[in-house]
C-alpha cells in the first residue's frame, strides 16, 4: 500500500506531496490509536503520539515501538481530561508544523441502560470524548496553521476526530443496542457537532475537519468484541485520509469513506451526508 497524503485544495484533483509529513495521534497507546501509530510509522511519516501518565503500564508496546523507530516516532504525555496537560503538550511540540491531527482517545460504557447513567458519568464522558478533542484541536491549531503556511497553500492541514456510528440518530434503532451506551452516544454526537462547527469556523484558515468512524473493532474498550481487528480498519482509514480534499471538511464518514447520516429517518430531507 502506498500513502502520499493528498491536497485538500477545493475543487481540485488530489495533488501529491512527498513524504514525510507530520502526524499527531492522540491516544496511541492501545487499540485504534496504536494501530494508527504502527501504520504511519511503517509508511515513513514523522509520527508523534500521546498516552496518559496514569496509563503508563498500558503503553509498554508503544515505548518499544518508539525505541525501534527513534527517528520518526516521538511519544508524549497528554490527558484529555486535563486542559493543562493538553496545553503543555502543545507547548512541548515546540513550533513544529503539524499536517494531520487524529483525536483517538475515548471512553465508553457498554450495554448500560440509559436510565442507569449517572450525572458524573455523563460529564466525564463528555469531558474526554468531546471537550478533550476540542481543547486539543484548539491547542495545536497554531501548529496546523504552520503546516499550511510552509506548504504555500497547496494543501490544507487536517483534523480527524474519531467518532462512532453509535453517534448517529439514524443508527440508534432496534437491533443496534438501542437505549444503551447513552453517555458514549451523546458525547460522540456532540463531537460530531463540534467537528462541523470547527470546520465552518476554520474554513477561512484552510484547516479541514472530519469525523471518522473506525467501525466495530475488537478493542479493550469494546470488551474485545467487534467485527474486525483495529489494524484492518486503520489500513483502510489511512487510505481514506489520504484521499480527502478540502471539500470533504465537516463530513461524518465511515472507516471506508462512506457517509454516515446524522439524523433520523423522520427528517424531511436526508442529505447524502447529513453532517455536511
Amino acid at each position: 500500500m502506498t500513502c502520499n497524503y493528498g491536497s485538500y485544495k477545493s475543487g481540485s484533483t488530489v495533488a501529491r506531496k512527498p513524504l514525510p509529513l507530520t502526524i499527531l495521534i492522540i491516544g496511541g497507546n492501545r487499540g485504534i490509536g496504536l494501530a494508527f501509530v504502527r501504520q504511519y510509522v511503517a509508511l515513513g511519516f514523522n509520527v508523534y503520539t500521546t498516552y496518559r501518565k496514569c496509563s503508563e503500564s498500558e503503553a509498554l508496546e508503544l515505548f518499544a515501538l518508539e525505541a525501534k523507530n527513534p527517528n520518526n516516532l516521538k511519544v508524549m504525555t497528554l490527558d484529555l481530561a486535563d486542559e493543562d496537560s493538553i496545553n503543555q503538550a502543545a507547548e512541548d511540540f515546540d513550533g513544529k508544523q503539524l499536517d494531520v491531527l487524529i483525536n483517538c482517545g475515548a471512553v465508553c460504557e457498554l450495554n448500560r441502560p440509559a436510565l442507569e447513567t449517572t450525572a458524573d458519568e455523563l460529564m466525564s464522558r463528555f469531558r474526554i470524548n468531546c471537550v478533550g478533542p476540542f481543547l486539543t484541536t484548539r491547542a495545536f491549531l497554531p501548529h496546523l496553521k504552520r503546516s499550511r503556511n510552509l506548504t504555500g497553500g497547496d494543501r490544507s492541514p487536517l483534523v480527524v476526530n474519531m467518532t462512532s456510528e453509535m453517534a448517529s440518530l439514524t443508527e440508534n434503532r432496534p437491533g443496534n443496542r438501542p437505549g444503551t451506551c447513552l453517555s458514549y452516544r451523546a458525547s460522540k454526537a456532540a463531537l460530531n457537532m463540534t467537528t462541523v462547527t470547527l470546520a465552518r469556523e476554520l474554513e477561512d484558515e484552510g484547516v479541514a475537519c472530519v469525523a471518522l468512524s473506525p467501525g466495530r473493532c475488537v478493542t479493550k474498550m469494546a470488551k474485545w468484541r467487534g467485527l474486525m481487528d483495529p489494524a484492518e480498519s486503520v489500513e483502510v482509514m489511512v487510505d481514506v485520509i489520504d484521499s480527502l480534499r478540502f471539500d470533504d471538511s465537516a463530513k461524518f464518514l465511515n472507516f471506508d469513506g462512506r457517509p454516515i447520516a446524522c439524523v433520523t429517518h423522520r427528517a424531511t430531507t436526508v442529505k447524502p451526508n447529513a453532517c455536511s
